[in-house]
């Protein structure tokens, strides 16, 4: 039997995680697993919990052990290291004086999504950016089915 969600057992790096599901649960290498946050809104007027589940990334099954799996994140983005455009922390960063970088023309180039994580419990911002996923422990994961 195939088991379809289960959670983040750990992360392992910036771009890979263990999932609590392994061979032994059906999972295989290429897999897709969405990781999915917990959203702890209430409405303003009713005071009612509007909760609910909504997707902060996902990975793709790099390596199954019999009890666990190894997600790596997939997704890649362009970005602009340099040139007008650039973010201030990367003209910052950059060698070349800032002034020089807004003449310059714009440098874009593909970066992998990346984990970003904090083991010390506390929660960290549940919103994606193009660049990171805001992942912790106990995360939810589900499986993509094909064609969904």
């Amino acid at each position: 039997m195939t088991i379809s969600k289960g959670k983040v057992a750990g992360i392992l790096d910036p771009r890979e995680l263990a999932i609590n599901m392994g061979a032994n649960a059906g999972v295989e290498v290429d897999m897709i697993f969405r990781i999915l946050g917990e959203s702890h809104l209430n409405d303003p007027d009713s005071g009612e919990e509007l909760g609910g589940r909504y997707e902060k990334g996902s990975v793709k099954v790099a390596e199954v052990k019999e009890k666990f799996a190894i997600g790596r994140t997939l997704k890649t983005c362009e970005v602009n290291i340099g040139g007008f455009g650039a973010g201030v922390s990367d003209l910052l960063q950059s060698t070349i004086s800032a002034s020089a970088m807004l003449f310059a023309p714009p440098q874009w180039v593909a970066r992998v999504q990346t984990l970003k994580y904090d083991t010390s419990g506390f929660e960290l911002p549940g919103r994606e950016d193009e660049t990171s996923i805001y992942v912790k422990v106990g995360d939810v994961v589900e499986l993509v089915e094909p064609g969904s």
